[in-house]
C-alpha cells in the first residue's frame, strides 16, 4: 500500500484488513488513526465496517452525523438504510434520526 496516493491508502488498508483479517480487525484498524473521515467514501467504508461488526446502532448515529456533513452523497444514504435495515426500523420514516 505504500506506493498508492494517501486518499486510497486508507481504503486499501481497511478493505485489505476486512478481506484477511475479518471486520473486527478492521475495525481495530480504525480506532488506531486519528485523520479519519475527510471524504464521504470513507465515512461509508467506516460505516460498513461498523454494521459488518454488528454495530448497527453506532453505524446508525455515525451515519445520521456523515449526511449532515455530506446532505447529497447518495453512498452514505445507501449506508444509512441499511443500517435501519439492520434495526428493523423504516429509513423513510427519519432518515436523519441519529440518535436510536
Amino acid at each position: 500500500t505504500d506506493r498508492l496516493h494517501p486518499a486510497m491508502r486508507f481504503r486499501a488498508e481497511i478493505e485489505a484488513a476486512m478481506l484477511l483479517h475479518g471486520p473486527f480487525a478492521a475495525r481495530e484498524r480504525l480506532n488506531r488513526r486519528s485523520d479519519l473521515c475527510r471524504l464521504p467514501q470513507e465515512a461509508s467504508l467506516i460505516a460498513r465496517v461498523l454494521l459488518t461488526c454488528g454495530e448497527a446502532p453506532l453505524a446508525k448515529r455515525y451515519l445520521g452525523f456523515c449526511m449532515r456533513r455530506w446532505p447529497s452523497d447518495p453512498t452514505l444514504r445507501t449506508a444509512f438504510v441499511e443500517a435501519c435495515a439492520q434495526r428493523d426500523e423504516p429509513p423513510a420514516a427519519a432518515p436523519f434520526d441519529c440518535h436510536g
